[in-house]
């Protein structure tokens, strides 16, 4: 059962009360992210991410891991581009002191300058680790490239030298204006009572300011075109290649992008892996994706090839894109695409926190949060003309935004008009 409430605090809830379990999972989801950064605050929501764990008036950092830890719980965050997430999934039992747990750690860490000290080491180790993984770093590159000079773009971690210059002072400012409860969206997923669940959030949560700080609104961006070549000394070629569109709050269109996706590169039977992997042998991995900001949507196509057979594979991937239209989707491959879909929503009835996760998802995408049933009739409304409206509205003739990341001296660094076309 779905349910919305507003709390004392003025933060929403949604949660999902489910019967047939013992384990409750919630997530504290706030709506900032490495958008909401300007250029002298880079990797400012990562940092503060990390931060939140080192320390309360009440506790050190060994004895918040010991309190997780005391209760069985899979307790975690992380910062994307528009949302910042802790969440804690966990024994039902236990619900007030998770709820308890959790509040005190997001809402009065001490911001001590050793931890923040300690903390730069980490996050350089972990920008260094993401910058020796080629997909990883291809990938930031080729949102860099794309979006510049707009924070969609921004590396989520920041550089280095960014991290570097961080100041205790500057960073809790920005906290203080941004992880409020007028920012926050609550998700709670599992067997819980939620009368007693509300009471659990309204005493453990700050109340509400007389006056809220001034956060700057999001600006709508723009995607540059670009086909670059970057060079790195690795064996592989790595491609990343995409197009932006507007964002549509319709979740009939989300399950259009989805379907499509699906069909076209999101599993082992999609047209892209079976046509450029399994038939031509022209990549190891070879996967579509999506990304859904506030004001624009991404489409984006990941691949790896061997610098020998690169052209072969850049043309063939051309070939296929255009065979989108060409050589139209089979209704073998629409009923394939769509139980695919729909044994991903069953499976994912019973996992907790993936359940959490959704309804803080598509609350976030457009206000409410739908149940198994009507997701699934959204799922089976979709049609086959209705993904070619969409392919013709947003991609038809289009050029993709392209990175090619690797030894580029091995390869003729050739430009290629990426597109769907017809």
């Amino acid at each position: 059962m779905i349910g919305y409430s507003e709390l004392e605090s003025r933060a929403r809830l949604v949660y999902d009360k489910v019967e047939h379990t013992e384990v409750c999972s919630i997530g504290f989801w706030f709506l900032n992210g490495s958008v909401d950064e300007n250029k002298e605050q880079k990797g400012y929501a990562h940092f503060i991410e990390h931060i939140l764990f080192k320390g309360t008036q009440n506790k050190t950092t060994s004895e918040i891991a010991r309190c997780f830890d005391r209760i069985g719980s899979n307790f975690n965050a992380f910062t994307e581009k528009e949302t910042t997430c802790f969440y804690c999934t966990f024994p039902s039992k236990h619900i007030e002191y998770a709820i308890n747990l959790l509040s005190e750690i997001i809402f009065s860490p001490l911001f001590e300058k050793s931890e923040i000290q300690k903390e730069k080491n980490v996050i350089i180790s972990e920008i260094h680790e993401y910058e020796e993984l080629p997909d990883e770093n291809s990938y930031d590159l080729f949102l860099k490239k794309m979006w510049h000079p707009y924070s969609l773009g921004y590396k989520i971690t920041g550089e280095i030298k960014d991290v570097k210059k961080i100041k205790r002072d500057s960073l809790f400012d920005f906290y203080a204006d941004r992880y409020t409860p007028e920012k926050l969206i609550l998700a709670v997923a599992g067997n819980f009572d939620i009368k007693k669940t509300i009471d659990l959030f309204n005493r453990a949560l700050p109340q509400k300011k007389k006056q809220a700080a001034f956060v700057p609104a999001r600006i709508k961006p723009e995607s540059k075109y670009s086909f670059k070549y970057h060079h790195s000394p690795i064996k592989q070629i790595h491609i990343n290649t995409g197009i932006a569109f507007p964002t549509s709050a319709e979740m009939k269109t989300y399950y259009i992008l989805l379907f499509f996706s699906t069909l076209a590169g999101e599993s082992m039977s999609s047209r892209l892996f079976q046509k450029l992997r399994e038939e031509s042998g022209l990549c190891y991995s070879i996967y579509s994706y999506r990304s859904i900001f506030t004001h624009s949507s991404m489409w984006n196509i990941y691949a790896n090839t061997l610098p020998d057979i690169y052209h072969d594979f850049m043309t063939k991937l051309n070939t296929e894109l255009s065979g989108f239209l060409l050589d139209k989707f089979k209704k073998s491959e629409i009923e394939d695409a769509r139980t695919h879909l729909e044994g991903g929503l069953i499976l994912s009835q019973e996992d907790m926190e993936l359940r959490m996760k959704r309804l803080a998802r598509h609350y976030i995408f457009n206000g409410r949060s739908y149940s198994f049933e009507d997701s699934l009739e959204i799922l089976y409304s979709v049609s086959l003309n209705d993904i070619y409206d969409f392919i013709n509205r947003y991609f038809l003739n289009k050029k993709f935004n392209t990175l090619i990341y690797g030894n580029i001296q091995m390869i003729n660094c050739k430009k290629y008009d990426i597109m769907i076309k017809g």
